[in-house]
């Protein structure tokens, strides 16, 4: 029997990987085995939002904005029992004015909306915004500017001659937050609209809360209050409840505000503003000339807020040992 060269090692055996190298390993595939499971294994979440509402990643705050005149039905998730409500009123129409004997041409301003802004709690799982519609201007002969919606009282006659012209406006429509669709009385916070423009002489609507000036020996509309709506100026009808006062027929005076209570129209001058209802908040402020009517409705999500995402994979705080 021969045997091996002596100058002839023999084959050596195969290294063995080191504790710290195996102790990576494990590591790695218990992640990546979680995060396999996490992709694939089906999660619990919250009904999608409406295309109204937004709530950022990571915060249980969800914010609904409605700035499209009209109706709106929000069902709110279960568990909430309050929300914050902001809300904007409609402006009154403008009215633009000519004495072509003078030559002078006259516009006055419709009065601005109502901002309000109130946390209310609620136990109906459905809530309804109303967003009111600004006031509109006449410029058509011997037609009336309509209201804006949601209470906003019909202006006056479009007047044209050989003296000239008058335009009139109509007033601004409320926004509000209510229990029961279209039922007045269930109306739980409102900003109310401004009085529509008169086109006799420059004669501006009256803001909300506020009656439409009185002008040389023209009456304006009065103010809607708390409990009854204004009194019509000089012909025009009076406010009533969530619906402002018509100018007179044939005159070419400003419609009154919507609101809680509208204001008065006014035959010939500015219509009045509407009452607002802020049941929590500081009362009622003026919007910007010029500012979109709106509902905001904000409340805090029982559900989890969804959790920050690396990629393809969402991760939450603690999810592996550490916060």
């Amino acid at each position: 029997m021969s045997r091996l060269p002596t100058d002839v090692e023999p084959h050596p055996s195969p290294a063995r990987p080191s504790r710290a190298w195996r102790h990576r390993s494990v590591v790695a595939a218990c992640v990546v085995g979680t995060v396999a499971a996490l992709a694939s294994a089906p999660t619990a979440s919250a009904a999608p939002l409406p295309s109204e509402c937004v709530q950022p990643i990571g915060s249980n705050l969800v914010t609904c904005t409605f700035d499209t005149a009209g109706e709106h039905e929000l069902t709110l998730p279960d568990g909430i029992t309050s929300i914050t409500v902001t809300a904007v009123g409609g402006s009154g129409g403008d009215a633009d004015a000519y004495n072509q004997l003078t030559g002078e041409t006259f516009h006055s301003d419709g009065g601005v909306g109502a901002v309000v802004t109130s946390a209310i709690a609620v136990t109906e799982p459905t809530v309804y915004a109303f967003v009111g519609g600004d006031g509109s201007q006449s410029n058509v002969v011997l037609e009336r500017s309509p209201g804006g919606f949601n209470g906003g009282g019909q202006g006056g006659w479009f007047h044209s001659d050989d003296s000239g012209f008058d335009g009139t406006g109509s007033g601004g429509g409320a926004s509000d937050v209510r229990t029961a669709g279209r039922d007045l009385q269930s109306r739980r916070v409102i900003a109310a609209g401004g009085g529509g423009a008169g086109g006799a002489v420059p004669a501006p609507g009256g803001d909300a809360g506020s009656a439409g000036p009185n002008l040389r020996n023209l009456t304006g509309g009065q103010a809607g209050t708390a409990t009854s709506g204004g009194a019509g100026g000089d012909d025009g009808a009076p406010g009533a409840l969530g619906q402002g006062g018509a100018s007179y027929n044939l005159g070419f005076g400003g419609g009154g505000g919507g609101g809680l209570y509208g204001g008065g129209g006014s035959g010939y001058v500015g219509g009045g503003g509407g009452s607002s209802l802020d049941p929590d908040g500081p009362g009622p402020t003026l919007a910007a000339r010029g500012a979109t009517p709106l509902v905001t409705i904000t409340f805090t999500s029982t559900a989890p807020p969804t959790p920050p995402c690396s990629g393809s994979v969402c991760l939450t705080p603690g999810m592996f040992g550490s916060s």
